[in-house]
C-alpha cells in the first residue's frame, strides 16, 4: 500500500475550532495590519506560502513573545502593542 500524498492527507484532515480571546504583540508600525499575515518574514511563513498570523493564549505566553523582540535579529526600535482577537468559528 502506497503512502498518502500531503494533497491527500490534508483532504482528509478534520476541520478544528477556536474561540475566546487571542492576542499577539505587534510593534506599533504594523498595528493597521496587524491580523493580515504575513507571508515571510516569520518563524513558520516561507516566501511563496501563505499569510501566517500568531495569536497567543492566554496572555503571559504574548508577553514572553513581546520580551524575545529586543533579542531577535530584526531591528526593531518602535514602542510595541497589543492586539486582540476573537477568532470565529
Amino acid at each position: 500500500m502506497k503512502d498518502p500524498s500531503l494533497a491527500e492527507l490534508i483532504a482528509d484532515a478534520q476541520p478544528s475550532t477556536v474561540d475566546g480571546q487571542w492576542q499577539r504583540h505587534v510593534s506599533l508600525r504594523f498595528v493597521s495590519e496587524g491580523l493580515s499575515g504575513r507571508r515571510h518574514s516569520g518563524r513558520w511563513g516561507t516566501k511563496n506560502g501563505f499569510p501566517v498570523v500568531y495569536l497567543g493564549k492566554p496572555l503571559d505566553s504574548v508577553v514572553v513573545e513581546a520580551c524575545r523582540h529586543p533579542v531577535d535579529p530584526v531591528i526593531d526600535d518602535d514602542p510595541s502593542s497589543l492586539i486582540t482577537s476573537h477568532p470565529e468559528r
